[in-house]
């Protein structure tokens, strides 16, 4: 390629680049328009005490403070008359003698798990605090998604629900996605009402927010028919606001406002008895359900509204982070080209590549912040996240040359975190997320510049890796259908990637058979 073409080329190529990531930040600061919530106010909730901590393991453990529960209550109180519980146990007894104060009503949840004593110990408490609060409690969940998760069956859980309603003669239920109910009819005669989770977003076939609506009054009817002689009662509905994309259905911010205010309007069109997962947003679910878990809630971890519930919404507020972040990175970019002595397009060349640089540098920290779970996969990711920036800034600055083998090697380290991730985006990809922002601008560079900046024959690891993401690619599209927009993108980086150092293996292979032979 003649070297004029070259420039050119690259020059385009990051001024798409920048187009693209500054068009991205103005669409996340643009107002959109949704139809206000009609009543601003939820039928009940679903509430945990907030908490900092992220381990799924700890969180479940820990005590709930009374001080918390306080806090948590007067604000929710604003949103809703009613709360519903998962647990009476570390702490949780409180949330009916704090709700008292405050004039709300609970759904008193007892939690079932596969261990007898805990399960013995949440029944028999359950009891003891139900008998203490009747007059704010208007029913007891006797488990939550036990059969979903296999650790009870039908004919275990029955008993469990005819003892508490014995013991305090009030209204019981059981809680599990609709289909679980469909498949276990014979529990309903065991329950005064029949208490059922809609999720589109999680659906075995995932329903987009556009037709969230319709999906929901669909299943409340089906299922409605399929008990005719019970009430249901739609026990957790909601969307998140965060995670990987599933075929269609997006958790996004923007979504969740929307299916809010619509799931609103319908329930109160259709008199419709719901409560809404969740209050607030559970960082530590991350370790059972992925970056998705921990973001449920209409309030975050800290307590602050995520959205508000009439007049526009904004994806994010702070939008200009990215844009502001981009001009310092140009302007850094810059200044080296010329304090180097670039040329003038060299210098237009690097500041272009700063600005895309901090455009997407926000947006992969913000990927960091949401997802990661623990301290090791702030690790794992931080090393990832420099592996990237060594790459990026090896090809930027024209020091692959200079140092070949340091290159060829943050290049296969590349292609080994890639391959790991396809590898588990394959075998199981129901809590993984997508990371294009961070394989991007490698990704570009590589294209632009090729493996030839270092001079060096790949391996023929490197080989077997990019292959490895060229075919794996083409499983994670058949999986997850062409309409995961998110899913295509990573994947045509994957294959780009893959591509290209297969190309450079072959050519470079070629090359040293040729002077092999010359020889």
């Amino acid at each position: 390629m003649r070297r004029s073409t070259h420039t050119t080329i690259t020059t385009l190529t990051w001024l798409l680049l920048v187009i693209g990531c500054l068009s991205y930040w103005v669409l996340q600061g643009r107002p959109n328009t949704y139809p206000d919530a009609p009543s601003g106010k939820f039928a009940c909730l679903s509430y945990t005490p907030r908490s900092d901590e992220t381990n799924s393991d700890s969180r479940r453990e820990s005590m709930a403070s009374r001080a918390q529960i306080d806090r948590d209550l007067l604000q929710l109180s604003k949103r809703t008359n009613c709360v519903r519980t998962y647990s009476v146990l570390n702490g949780l007894d409180y949330v009916p003698e704090a709700a008292r104060k405050l004039g709300m009503q609970v759904l008193l949840g007892i939690w079932i798990g596969v261990n007898q004593q805990t399960n013995e110990r949440e029944i028999a408490h359950g009891i003891e605090i139900a008998n203490a609060n009747r007059d704010i409690i208007n029913a007891i969940i006797v488990g939550n998604e036990v059969l979903l998760r296999r650790e009870q069956t039908a004919a275990q859980l029955a008993p469990m629900l005819e003892r508490v309603r014995a013991a305090t003669h009030l209204p019981v239920t059981y809680a599990d996605v609709w289909d679980f109910w469909l498949k276990n009819p014979s529990l309903a005669k065991s329950a005064d009402f029949v208490t059922i989770h809609i999720l589109p977003y999680w659906e075995d076939e995932p329903v987009s927010v556009d037709h969230a609506m319709e999906h929901v009054e669909t299943i409340f009817n089906k299922v409605q028919h399929t008990f005719p002689d019970k009430r249901i009662y739609v026990g957790e509905v909601g969307w998140p606001s965060v995670g990987r994309q599933r075929q269609a259905s997006q958790p996004t911010l923007l979504d969740q406002a929307r299916f809010t205010r619509e799931f609103i309007a319908l329930a109160n069109r259709l008199n419709l008895p719901y409560n809404f997962i969740e209050a607030y947003d559970q960082p530590w679910k991350k370790g059972l359900e992925g970056t998705v878990g921990g973001y449920w809630g209409l309030y975050d971890a800290d307590g602050r509204e995520k959205f508000p519930l009439v007049g526009d919404v904004t994806a994010d507020a702070q939008w200009w982070r990215g844009p502001l972040a981009g001009c310092v990175m140009a302007l850094l970019f810059g200044a080296w080209s010329y304090r180097v002595g670039g040329t003038g397009i060299r210098w237009v060349q690097m500041a272009l590549a700063g600005m895309a640089v901090g455009c997407l540098g926000v947006v992969q920290w913000d990927y960091l912040w949401h997802s990661n779970r623990d301290l090791l996969e702030w690790a794992l990711m931080s090393i990832w996240t420099v592996v990237c920036a060594a790459l990026v800034a090896l090809s930027l600055f024209n020091l692959g040359e200079r140092w070949p083998r340091l290159w060829n090697g943050l290049l296969v380290m590349l292609l080994i975190s890639v391959a790991y991730i396809n590898l588990g985006l394959v075998f199981d990809a129901r809590y993984r997320d997508f990371p294009s922002t961070f394989l991007l601008l490698p990704t570009v560079l590589l294209l632009l510049e090729g493996t030839r900046q270092a001079r060096v024959v790949m391996s023929a690891e490197g080989l077997l890796l990019s292959t490895w993401l060229l075919l794996s690619s083409l499983i994670i599209v058949a999986l997850e259908y062409v309409s995961n927009g998110n899913a295509l993108f990573w994947c045509a980086l994957c294959v780009l990637l893959g591509g290209r150092v297969v190309f450079d293996y072959r050519r470079n292979a070629l090359v040293a058979m040729t002077l092999a032979q010359q020889q």
